[in-house]
């Protein structure tokens, strides 16, 4: 072999070695500085979430892990904000159609809170996550627990006077936006909505429930 060639070996395989390093160090400081309501799981982080008995006590040295089967008797945290404004019009966001129901309409924000979050924090970062409404002013309006679902919600109303044009789409979870009057949200079509659950404490929007079926799911939690 000629010398030329065992040089440019070296600096190529020089090269490929600290790039091979760098990637693995900057995949270490990475996961050193991912929060800790994440976990790392090979190249994805998975959400972190307290555990709850069916009142909403948590569950002490239990972590839940998204995606993970949650076990019975155990229950994860979700909470669901519906923004109206002051002129009595409502906020709807439209799911991405690349999410579970997407395309319908949802009033209007939610999700599960992350590890370390007590439901009034989940609600505001969901709520500026979703449609860039920075606000801590919510009312919390009930709390149900979900038949099957492993799930309690909390519910949240925003009574805001934000600038209608200045909701902020989430890519990958929202596409839309509109406001649409009581009236309107009331006589939307059940494969339209995400969830009627957040009518059945907002006055005026109680009539929106179509039948005891719609409730007979959900069991009121005491607080």
């Amino acid at each position: 072999y000629s010398p030329v060639l065992i040089f440019m070996t070296y600096i190529y395989l020089s090269i490929i070695y600290s790039q091979t390093v760098s990637i693995k160090v900057f995949s270490v400081r990475l996961k050193s500085i991912i929060p800790k309501k994440f976990m790392v799981r090979g190249d994805e982080y998975m959400e972190l979430w307290d555990a709850y008995d069916r009142n909403l006590e948590k569950i002490e040295g239990m972590t839940l892990i998204r995606g993970e089967k949650i076990p019975e008797g155990v229950y994860h945290l979700v909470c669901d904000v519906i923004v109206r404004h002051t002129d009595g019009e409502y906020l709807l966001m439209q799911r991405d159609r690349r999410k579970h129901y997407g395309g319908m309409w949802e009033a209007t924000a939610g999700g599960s809170a992350l590890q370390g979050e007590n439901p009034l924090d989940c609600a505001i970062r969901e709520l500026r996550e979703e449609t860039g409404i920075h606000t801590e002013r919510l009312e919390e309006v009930g709390r149900v627990w979900a038949a099957g679902r492993n799930t309690v919600y909390c519910e949240f109303l925003c009574i805001t006077d934000c600038r209608k044009d200045s909701i902020i789409l989430q890519e990958g979870e929202t596409s839309a936006y509109q406001w649409v009057t009581q009236d309107e949200l009331l006589s939307m079509k059940r494969e339209e909505l995400v969830t009627e659950r957040m009518q059945m404490f907002v006055d005026g929007l109680k009539p929106g429930i179509r039948s005891d079926e719609d409730r007979s799911i959900y069991e009121f939690v005491p607080e």
